[in-house]
This record gives structure tokens, C-alpha cells and sequence, in this order.
């Protein structure tokens, strides 16, 4: 009695370890999904607030949505809405270089109007936030920002240098909720060395574009829509480009930007609703496993205790007793899970933020709340299923359950929630190792460098020597290590786009088609691994004049109706000031994603590099990285006193896709948590099962069965709920990863190995579960089984 009893015991213990993790990872599920539905919600008057996008149309080509409109969209939308609109600020995201004490370095900053902080709502632990950056030469630090720069946080009054411009902090940022915004350095707008007020005193507003708020008055978010709809193109945007691009201007909520976030352009990489919604799905199986499982050693427990229940009912108990006992019993192990699972998520939140890159630390009062539904809902359901599974013990004569000639239920149940548990371990599996496949290709394998990296030097442009430029790619080209230099006006991971109109002759008639364009010069293929398809790249020394010449992508050359190779040798003309100018193609190469490849491929036309360029790149072996860094900050300040800004790719791509890579991780931690619930699941079954027929192998054994048939024997057991999972999870688990693949330009193809491995990773966690209770079970002398009392 003492050996089924411990059996049981074990059960339960396991089962509940199962119901622990399952509350707590439910739980973070819904604290994550929670923070990414409720992005900016401390925005005053939220319902009201809105972004101004933009939607340019090129002739010819897809429309391009811009997270953001010209300086002069805000002015000029005032003069038009009226009293519609109750306000509107303006955002330049800036690099500027920042000198404290002689240290100088490149930080981004937000060039705000004065309003900026009491629009948002941003609260400050020190200073005015309606006087802060009313002043030009002002600026908001964060906390983080502070010390970085002062080593302190008490800096309201310092002042650091910034284009020769002394400035002055008057406001310290309080910690900022969840927002698309990330405010760590705030500059007045009417500093005169910012971007933004060099537009507005200039007639640049019209060509200069910042992120644009807007809030409408009370009930009037109608009349000022339609007020975008009546604002002529001309109004805040040149003439010739208003006609040229036909800009739509539109208002998007600010609380949907985080999750509807444009392809380029916005301050901070938003959230995926995929993600959130398959967080959410993944989450609620969990928890419905969990309960299964729990209902199921309820139900196993009621079985146990049927000897027990008939004497009670013969000494008077009644069903609503019996009931009541049970429910009780319930009541303290859900209250005791989720008390283990609430003191489990607050000791690994931190650790589970840093991990995957999102915050999951619970904060009182709402996450709570939320914390608290999931053992509700696993209440309710667990609830009705040990109701059900109780019905026939608490039904059952008192003389029938003495005797013990019961039926015995729960066996459809048992291998429906195994294959369930098998199917969502094995799809997540799936899925996971899918995602790391893709992750690894946007990272490493989309440009085309093998070992190589490449070091990005920006601001290249004027006012820095034209000259110098080109002394500085010489210098870099004699570096050891250092393969290939080049020089271009946009390289990967720029979200930059140069729009160029370019008219086929065979169409007869001038139809302009939107293409991006690239200034390079003939290192740039080398440098980023372009391969030729036909014709032929640039050749060293052509940049700057010579014939005109451009090479397209294999995208670009499609686009313009050709195939690959057949575009080489043909005339086409761009769009220029001077009308259309020809350009003979001499090359097509492969695709390069210049952005992400997240979504369509980007068709990009190459031309030659003029006297200037924005960026330098070098390639150069993994070894030869310190040489490589050094020769460069040796090098620069002998041709420039501008200070130097560069970076890795690899980082940047590495930055770029840090959300993939966030989402497999995530993922990951589902997977292996579906999988330790479907062993704790499997265990507790395994044991009720093993407990259920020990003296059948009692008697097996006594007639001749070895150790190993008896083994065998109940690990068929977990024969059919596996193979019933892999049917079901194999078709949905392609279904899904094909679907997330389509979203990608670029993407790796779906091979059967995951599937294998995912089904293999199932099977044997199952058995290693089962096995545990089969050995002791085959190692039981069955003489005691069979002496043993019901």
C-alpha cells in the first residue's frame, strides 16, 4: 500500500510541478502581450493623437509610405484645419557630435519643439517641462544619457558643445513607459545648429522630413481628416515634386504605431502582431494542457480513493459532500501553483527580460490582475473537467465502489491530451528551429562578405574634402587584411531611398518607372559580394565622367520587362532636370536587400559615383579587425576635424534583425516549455497507468514475462497519442513556417530535417518520462504486487 501510495504521490507532485510552470509561462505570455498592446498609452488625450504619414506615388511604381512628412506639413495643416486642430510637434532625429570636457562623441538626438514634452506627456524629475526647451541651446537629458555624459545625474545648468554650440541642460527624463519614443537626448528646435531650424529658416521646409504629430480638438478628428484631404500637395512641398510624386498625407493613431510600424523610417524597431498573436495562442494551449493534465490525475486520484469513497457514502456521505472534498482539494493546489508560479516569474523576469529582449517584469497593480486571470480560467476549466471525471466515482454504489467494480474512465482523455501535448511540442519545435534557419540567413548570409566584415564610415559628404575622401580610401586599401574599398552614397542597412524616373525606349512613349538608385563607384560590388549575372560592373577609374553607363539589378531589369541578361546592351533614359537623359546598360547583377529582407525586393538601379560620396566601406578579414580600426582613427584627424562615425555591418545587420532573432528566442523558451510539460504530463499518466495495471504485470511476470516485455508492454502505451500528435502537428507546423516565410524576400527552404528532429526530440522525452515509472514497475517482485490489497 505505501509503494502506491509514494507512486501516487509522485504523481501528483509532478503534475504539479507541470501546472507551476504552466501559470508562469502563461503568465509572461500575457504580461508580454499586454506591454505590446498598450505601447503609449500614458499620451495625454491618446484617442485624439495622431502621426502624420505620408504616401508618395512615383509614376510607374508602388507607392511608398514614409513614417514621416516635410517640416513644413505641420505649419501649413494649421492655416488649413482651423479649429479642428488642437495642436501639433515636430521630431528630427539628428546624429550630432557631443563634447564634454574634450570628449567628443556622436550620440542621437531628438530635435523637438518647445511643446514636445507636455504633447507626450513626458514627465521630468527635474526641471519645467512647459519651459524646458522653450529657449534654442536647450536640451532634456534622460537618466542614462546624463550619466553617461557627466558621470552624474545632477545636471540641471551643465553644458556640453555640440557644432560649436554650447548647450544647456534644463530637464532630467523620469523613467519612460513603453513608447515608440525613445527620449534619451531632446534638443530645442530653435537651435540654430540643428537641421531642423536651418528648414524652417530656409525654404527647405518643404524638402526636409520629420515625424509629425498632431491632436485634434475634442470631437473633431473627422472634420480634421478631412482637412488633410483638402491640403494641396504645393503647401508643403515643392511644386514640381508635389506633381511629380502625388503625396497623400493620412493620420495614424499613435497607439497602433508600434504594431503597425512602416517598413522604414521609424524611430524604434516596433512589435510583430504575428508575434503577439502566436504568443497568445501558443500560451492558451499551454494552459489547456496544463488543466487537462491536472484533471487527468484528479480523475486518476478519484479512482484511487473509490474503496474510500463507498464506505463514506455507506456511513451517510452524500454526493454534495464528496464533491465539496474534491473541489477543496482543487482549490489548494491551484492556490499553491500559482503562488510557487507568481514567486518563480518575479525571480526570473529579469533574467527572462535581458534574455529576450522584452520586458517582462510584472508591475503592480495591472500586471497582477492580469497574473491572476490565468488560474481563473484554469479554475473554470479545470473545474468542469473534474466535475465530469468525478461524476462516475461520486455515482458509483457504495457496494459497487467497496467491491471495487467500477469502470474505469479517462483513457480517451489521457491519449487526447499526450497527442496534444506531442503536437504543440512538436509544431513549436518546428517553428523554432525554422525561425533560427532564417535568422542565421538575414544575418549572415544575405550580404554576400563568407568570414569578411565590412567598416562603415558615414558623413563622408561635404562639408568634409572631396579630396580627402579618396586619400582616405587609399590609406585604407594599403591596410593589411583590407580586400576591397569603395565608396557609395547608400550601402546596406541605410533605409535611404533615392527615387529615379527611367523610360524604356520600346515602350514608344516616355512612361516613367520608379527605380532606386545607387551612387557607386567600381570597388562596391567586391566590397559587398555582388555577383554578375551578365555584362559587366564599372571599371576602376570610370567614376566621376566617362560614357553614361548604369547597371541594374536582376529586380530592376524585370521591372523594366527584361530578362537578366537580355537587359544588357540596351538604351534606357533617366529622368533628370534637363529631361531624359540615355544610359546604356552594361551589367546585371544578383539582388542585394539594401534594407531588410523583410518584404518585396527593393529593384535598384547602380550609377556612377560623382566627385562625393556618404559612405566609405572596407572589407577586410575577421583578424585584421584592430589594424583595420586603427589605421582609421590614426588616419581621420589628419583630413578632417569632423568627428569620426562609423560602425560594423555585421552589428548593424545583426541590430537590423535583433527582433527575428528576439522572436526565435522567445520561442525557444516555448518549446523547450511545451516540452517539460508534455514529460510532466506523460510521467503523471505514466504513473496512474503503471499504478492502474501492476498486478496484469504482476501476473505477467509470474508466468514468464521478462523485464523487457514487461517494459514494452507499457511503453505501447505511448505509441499511439505520439503517432496521433505527428499527424496533426507535421501539416500545421509546414503550413505555419511557410506562411512566415512568404513575408521574407529572401528565405531559406523548408527541408524535412526539423520535422525529423522535432518528432525524434518528442518521442524521446516521452519515453525518457515513461521509462522511468516502466522500469520500476518491471523491477517489482511480482509476489508483492500480487499479495497486495486493492
Amino acid at each position: 500500500m505505501t509503494s502506491k501510495l509514494s507512486g501516487a504521490l509522485l504523481a501528483s507532485a509532478v503534475t504539479w510541478i507541470g501546472l507551476v510552470v504552466s501559470f508562469a509561462v502563461v503568465s509572461l505570455c500575457l504580461i508580454f502581450v499586454r506591454g505590446e498592446l498598450f505601447f503609449d498609452h500614458a499620451v495625454p488625450h491618446l484617442e485624439t493623437t495622431y502621426r502624420l504619414n505620408l504616401t508618395i506615388n512615383p509614376p510607374g511604381s508602388d507607392p511608398i509610405y514614409l513614417p514621416s512628412a516635410t517640416a513644413g506639413t505641420g505649419p501649413a495643416l494649421e492655416s488649413q484645419a482651423g479649429t479642428s486642430l488642437a495642436g501639433f510637434t515636430r521630431l528630427s532625429r539628428e546624429e550630432l557630435p557631443v563634447s564634454v570636457g574634450g570628449d567628443v562623441r556622436r550620440l542621437e538626438a531628438y530635435v523637438v519643439d518647445a511643446n514636445f514634452l507636455e504633447f507626450f506627456g513626458i514627465v521630468l524629475e527635474a526641471g519645467s517641462a512647459s519651459g524646458a526647451l522653450a529657449r534654442p541651446n536647450t536640451a532634456v537629458l534622460s537618466k542614462d544619457t546624463a550619466s553617461r555624459l557627466f558621470g552624474v545625474e545632477d545636471v540641471i545648468g551643465r553644458t556640453f558643445e555640440t557644432n560649436g554650440q554650447l548647450v544647456e541642460v534644463t530637464g532630467l527624463i523620469e523613467h519612460q513607459q513603453s513608447s515608440h519614443l525613445s527620449p534619451n537626448l531632446l534638443i530645442s528646435s530653435s537651435t540654430d545648429t540643428t537641421k531642423l531650424a536651418a528648414a524652417d529658416s530656409t525654404s527647405m521646409s518643404g524638402e526636409f522630413f520629420v515625424h509629425t504629430y498632431v491632436r485634434a480638438s475634442e470631437g473633431a478628428s473627422d472634420l480634421l481628416k478631412s482637412s488633410l484631404g483638402t491640403l494641396p500637395g504645393a503647401s508643403f512641398m515643392p511644386s514640381p515634386q508635389a506633381e511629380a510624386l502625388a503625396p497623400e498625407l493620412e493620420l495614424m493613431p499613435v497607439a497602433d504605431i508600434h504594431l503597425n510600424g512602416m517598413p522604414a523610417g521609424e524611430l524604434n524597431q516596433g512589435g510583430s502582431k504575428v508575434l503577439v498573436a502566436a504568443i497568445a495562442a501558443v500560451g492558451t494551449v499551454i494552459l489547456l494542457v496544463a488543466c487537462f493534465n491536472y484533471s487527468i490525475m484528479v480523475a486518476a486520484e478519484s479512482e484511487r480513493r473509490i474503496t474510500e469513497i463507498g464506505v463514506r457514502k455507506a456511513f451517510g456521505a452524500d454526493a454534495r459532500q464528496i464533491v465539496s472534498d474534491f473541489v477543496k482539494r482543487g482549490a489548494i493546489v491551484t492556490g499553491s501553483a500559482i503562488c510557487a508560479a507568481l514567486l518563480l516569474i518575479i525571480l526570473s523576469a529579469p533574467l527572462l527580460s535581458s534574455q529576450f529582449g522584452q520586458q517582462l517584469t510584472p508591475s503592480w497593480p495591472v500586471d497582477f490582475i492580469v497574473i491572476l486571470a490565468v488560474p481563473a480560467i484554469a479554475l473554470t476549466i479545470s473545474g468542469w473537467t473534474l466535475l465530469a471525471s468525478n461524476a462516475g466515482a461520486v455515482n458509483t454504489k457504495p457496494v459497487d465502489a467497496i467491491r471495487g467494480e467500477t469502470k474505469r474512465r479517462g483513457a480517451f482523455w489521457r491519449n487526447a491530451a499526450a497527442a496534444m501535448q506531442f503536437a504543440v511540442s512538436i509544431v513549436l519545435i518546428v517553428v523554432t528551429m525554422v525561425m533560427s534557419d532564417q535568422v542565421r540567413l538575414a544575418r549572415d548570409e544575405t550580404i554576400n562578405t563568407g568570414d569578411d566584415d565590412v567598416l562603415i564610415v558615414d558623413g563622408m559628404g561635404a562639408p568634409f574634402p572631396a579630396a580627402s575622401t579618396y586619400t582616405l580610401a587609399n590609406i585604407m586599401k594599403e591596410t593589411p587584411g583590407v580586400s576591397a574599398v569603395s565608396m557609395s552614397e547608400i550601402v546596406p542597412t541605410d533605409f535611404s531611398t533615392t527615387l529615379i524616373g527611367i523610360a524604356s525606349p520600346s515602350t514608344g512613349r516616355p512612361e516613367p518607372i520608379g527605380v532606386a538608385a545607387n551612387a557607386v563607384d567600381s570597388g562596391f560590388f567586391a566590397t559587398y559580394g555582388i555577383q554578375t549575372i551578365g555584362g559587366q560592373v564599372f571599371r576602376p577609374g570610370t567614376e566621376g565622367g566617362g560614357a553614361n553607363e548604369i547597371v541594374l539589378t536582376s529586380s530592376a531589369a524585370s521591372t523594366l520587362g527584361y530578362e537578366n541578361v537580355d537587359a544588357v546592351g540596351k538604351s534606357v533614359s533617366m529622368a533628370s532636370a534637363d529631361g531624359l537623359v540615355p544610359f546604356t546598360i552594361i551589367g546585371v547583377t544578383a539582388d542585394i536587400p539594401m534594407k531588410s529582407i523583410i518584404g518585396n525586393t527593393e529593384p535598384l538601379a547602380f550609377t556612377k559615383l560623382g566627385e562625393r560620396a556618404r559612405y566609405l566601406s572596407v572589407r577586410f578579414g575577421a583578424a585584421a579587425r584592430a589594424d583595420v580600426v586603427a589605421a582609421l582613427e590614426s588616419a581621420w584627424p589628419t583630413l578632417s576635424e569632423i568627428p569620426l562615425d562609423y560602425f560594423f555591418l555585421r552589428e548593424r545587420l545583426a541590430e537590423l534583425y535583433r527582433p527575428l532573432d528576439q522572436a526565435f528566442r522567445f520561442f525557444l523558451g516555448l518549446a523547450g516549455t511545451a516540452l517539460a510539460i508534455a514529460a510532466f504530463g506523460v510521467f503523471g499518466t505514466a504513473t496512474f497507468a503503471a499504478e492502474r495495471r501492476q498486478k496484469e504485470m504482476g501476473i505477467r511476470k509470474a508466468l514468464g514475462a521478462s523485464r523487457w516485455n514487461v517494459s514494452t508492454e507499457l511503453l505501447r502505451m505511448l505509441t499511439r497519442p505520439l503517432s496521433i500528435g505527428a499527424v496533426l502537428a507535421v501539416p500545421a507546423a509546414f503550413i505555419v513556417s511557410q506562411w512566415w516565410l512568404t513575408g521574407f524576400a529572401q528565405r531559406i527552404s523548408l527541408s524535412p530535417w526539423p520535422f525529423l528532429i522535432a518528432i525524434v526530440a518528442a518521442g524521446a522525452v516521452g519515453v525518457f518520462s515513461m521509462s522511468l515509472q516502466t522500469f520500476r514497475m518491471a523491477m517489482t517482485d511480482p509476489a508483492t504486487v500480487l499479495r497486495r490489497e486493492q
